[in-house]
């Protein structure tokens, strides 16, 4: 090659080396204190909620730190702009913030795949979870309010993008992370239990989720709930049923599109307040019966069934035989009289053996 070639090779290389193209390197210093207006919309439509408020938290796409001091953004609007510097970035929004949820907390915030909403442990009143007989290496978790949100992995703002003062809009379109669980039990001699103060206890199920992948954790827990809603058959005055739905986060290791958990453990713990005030528990096997009922809509999330019994009902699936309740006498403490039905604190019980003449 000649030297007027070679010379006319370096003509061309600076010449690309200087347009437009380019300025996104060579620029960085000038347009690094320079930002982009991003118009951010959120559209809660698909969780069916409607909140007062939403957080966006915005992380460094690179590790995942949080970008611009760690400071999230905090809105009461649907519609808001944010101002990003050259960069790029991964962004989760939700509503509420992480210091105003109930019965959730949040851990792992230094990190956008960390970022990790939990429902923290929340011990049953009294000794109900002695009576059930629950796993005391477990937690013992309840129902956490409705949590929505969405996610963005990648959203790179180039130094062209600023000198262009270019158009940006995301929108988000945050979706339940919780699931509808809905517990039917079937009861012979459902006559003999008292009107309320029934419990119950759903082992292995998933105590936490990572917001930026819809996954939930492994850690399996306890999630305790009230059992309520008594009701007799059309045709019986002895047998009936008792149920209750109630949000959880779902199975460990679950994920909703498409469904998929891991091999999970599960048992129904039954703590029912008897006629007599007297308690019968009971723990029933129901792994591989927390099943979904084909609706993933956007104001309930994912449906989970858990039924026992049935009998000829058509109602999916049948676990297990109709729960029998003892035959119990029907005491009448309206005059004041008997004992006081909560004994919670009398601690051990001690048969003693007494004397026959």
């Amino acid at each position: 090659m000649t030297v007027k070639s070679y010379l006319l090779l370096l003509s061309v290389c600076l010449g690309l080396w200087s347009c437009d193209d380019r300025r996104d390197l060579i620029d960085l210093g000038e347009n690094w204190e320079k930002t982009l207006a991003v118009k951010v919309k959120i559209d809660w439509s698909k969780a069916g909620i409607n909140p007062e408020n939403a957080s966006i938290w915005i992380f460094n796409a690179s590790d995942g730190t949080p970008a611009l001091g760690g400071r999230p953004e905090l809105t009461n609007r649907m519609e808001l702009t944010v101002d990003l510097p050259i960069g790029q970035y991964s962004i989760l929004v939700f509503n509420g913030a992480i210091n105003d949820q109930d019965h959730i907390r949040f851990r792992g915030t230094d990190r956008y795949r960390t970022f990790e909403a939990y429902a923290y442990d929340e011990t049953p009143e009294g000794n109900a979870a002695a009576r059930l007989r629950a796993d005391e290496d477990l937690s013992f978790i309840t129902p956490p309010n409705v949590l929505a949100a969405d996610h963005l992995d990648l959203l790179e703002i180039t130094g062209r993008m600023i000198d262009r003062k270019e158009e940006t809009l995301i929108t988000f379109t945050p979706r339940r992370l919780v699931s509808q669980i809905n517990i039917t039990v079937h009861f012979r001699g459902l006559n003999y239990s008292a009107p309320g103060g029934h419990s119950g206890v759903v082992t292995g199920m998933a105590n936490s989720i990572f917001l930026a992948t819809g996954k939930t954790g492994n850690e399996p827990a306890n999630h305790a709930f009230t059992l309520n809603n008594r009701t007799f058959y059309p045709d019986s005055q002895t047998d009936g049923t008792m149920s209750r739905s109630f949000l959880t986060f779902g199975l460990p290791g679950m994920t909703y599109n498409p469904l998929q958990f891991g091999e999970t453990n599960n048992r129904l713990l039954l703590d029912i307040l008897l006629r007599n005030n007297e308690h019968a528990t009971y723990s029933i096997d129901v792994t591989g019966g927390v099943v979904s009922s084909g609706s993933n809509d956007a104001a309930t999330g994912l449906n989970l069934l858990i039924t026992l019994g049935g009998g000829n009902l058509s109602l999916p699936p049948v676990m297990h035989d109709p729960v029998t309740l003892p035959e119990v006498p029907e005491v009448d403490f309206s005059d004041g009289g008997g004992f006081d039905p909560d004994v919670n604190d009398w601690g051990e019980i001690i048969d003693l053996p007494m004397p026959v003449d």
